[in-house]
């Protein structure tokens, strides 16, 4: 099955303290990370370390050392898969999940009226 090409990245991460007081490399590696799980569509594991490893060009040692990093900020953790222990994102699925239908008509709303609102401060300047 062909994987899906976006992933959901929040706002949120922005002001998240486990995210927002990584180093730009770990920063950039937890993107990477949601990235390679959204691609192996299993809910967030990720590939095995060695395949990880090439795909984002870096030594294995290197790699582990920055998902023990990640694993300490409670970004990912180890979790056993049907085909051994592997790296998983946490909360990936549940933040992957579709939003329901009432709830995206309710955001789209707001953004609506946070719009007109705008212009109309605008126009009254």
């Amino acid at each position: 099955m062909a994987s899906k090409y976006w992933i959901k990245l929040y706002h949120e991460m922005l002001d998240d303290a486990k995210v927002a007081r990584l180093n730009d490399s770990a920063y950039r590696r937890f993107v990477e990370c949601m990235l390679l799980a959204g691609e192996m569509q299993e809910d967030g594991f990720l590939p095995p370390l060695e395949d990880m490893s090439w795909r984002l060009r870096l030594s294995e040692t290197a790699l582990e050392q920055d998902m023990t990093r990640l694993a300490l900020a409670g970004l990912v953790e180890r979790k056993v898969h049907k085909d051994g222990e592997r790296w998983f994102v946490t909360k990936f699925a549940e933040r992957q999940a579709p939003s329901p239908v009432a709830k995206r008509v309710r955001e789209f709303r707001k953004r609506q009226r946070k719009e007109k609102n705008q212009k109309s401060c605008t126009k009254s300047n």
